[in-house]
């Protein structure tokens, strides 16, 4: 089967929705002309390293792709919500290892003066908030720039198997929402309580 054939199969409709298959049909129609691959068959694996590569930018995905990539069933996503946590766990491991080499220090022969554990002594709010910032603007642009080709690769991939999953799942979406709200809770936590100066 051709990739434009399958683009106006029962399947297409079925894995994206009824409701939204005419707007992906265009944007990946858009997509197919962009990466020149329309006579492409859906198993074409250059056609499909050409299709992956090739960029459509979408300012929702931009902004919502933390929760429009587990809805849609993308791997991606678990990358994007995975990046809301290197903060909190770089803030963490940090401290874990402060707090480390004042206890155990003496035992190893190393004099670590610390009368007073101040965690800002060891992490800047200041850098961590631009890691953090630059982390989580590239994850929101990678999704933004490739999320609708990334979509397409894995409807590509599915296409060729007998039973095609749905890429519409609020299974998905439920779990993207309690990781973004772990991920939030998390970096909110390290910010106003382990780095909040101590009185």
């Amino acid at each position: 089967m051709k990739i434009v054939d399958y683009l106006n199969s029962k399947d297409f409709v079925d894995a994206v929705g009824i409701n939204k298959a005419p707007l992906y049909r265009k944007h990946f129609q858009d997509i197919i002309q962009k990466a020149g691959v329309e006579d492409a068959a859906v198993d074409d694996e250059d056609a499909i390293s050409k299709i992956i590569k090739t960029f459509s930018w979408s300012w929702f995905n931009f902004a919502f792709g933390f929760f429009w990539a587990p809805y849609r069933g993308l791997k991606i996503a678990l990358l994007a919500h995975l990046a809301l946590y290197v903060y909190p766990f770089t803030v963490l491991f940090t401290l874990s290892l402060a707090k480390a080499a004042i206890v155990l220090g003496p035992t190893f022969g190393f004099d670590v003066q610390a009368p007073s554990f101040q965690p800002s002594d060891f992490v800047s709010k200041e850098i961590d908030d631009t890691i953090l910032a630059f982390i989580i603007a590239i994850a929101a642009a990678l999704i933004g720039a490739f999320g609708r080709s990334f979509f397409f690769v894995s409807l590509l991939d599915d296409a060729r198997n007998p039973t095609p999953k749905l890429h519409h799942s609020l299974k998905y979406l439920a779990y993207s929402l309690c990781l973004f709200a772990g991920g939030i809770g998390l970096t909110l936590y390290c910010y106003f309580v382990l780095l909040a100066p101590n009185p």
